[in-house]
């Protein structure tokens, strides 16, 4: 029995020696981890913000399809009523010393389709959405 006492005491000597330096490789196991999974943050970021982004301009693209429909409505509603007032017999000019504005000759585009300016500018729907305020993601850009 001697020898399994002597055997346990040498064993936990050995332990509590080590143990300093078994607790530091661990720590430094997961501080490992840790850097391994910081190293794919920008590129989780960078998916993540074309994503927010992607989904940002659809939205606003969709808002303003909608202004835009919505001004196309109030102006056939203006002109239906304009027209039934000059029907019941009030007369152009009447409507003027009234202030109703004449019927704008404004061409209708599909909100949804812009087209290219001739100027190589930003079209008119295209200029629609701000984006000065949002940051470009490159794929070209490289995190260190």
């Amino acid at each position: 029995m001697a020898t399994q006492a002597t055997r346990k005491a040498a064993e936990q000597a050995a332990l509590e020696a080590l143990g300093g330096r078994v607790a530091a490789i661990g720590d430094l196991g997961l501080a490992a981890a840790r850097r391994a999974d910081a190293a794919d943050g920008p590129a989780r970021a960078k998916a993540r913000t074309a994503e927010l982004l992607a989904a940002a301009r659809a939205e606003g693209r969709a808002l303003t399809d909608a202004a835009v429909e919505e001004i196309a409505a109030a102006d056939d509603d203006y002109a239906a009523r304009r027209a039934a007032a000059v029907d019941a017999g009030w007369t152009e000019q009447e409507l003027a010393a009234l202030n109703y504005p004449p019927l704008s000759r404004r061409r209708r585009t599909s909100p949804s389709t812009p087209t290219a300016a001739p100027t190589g500018r930003p079209t008119s729907a295209d200029s629609r959405l701000p984006t000065q305020d949002i940051p470009a993601t490159d794929s070209a850009e490289t995190s260190a």
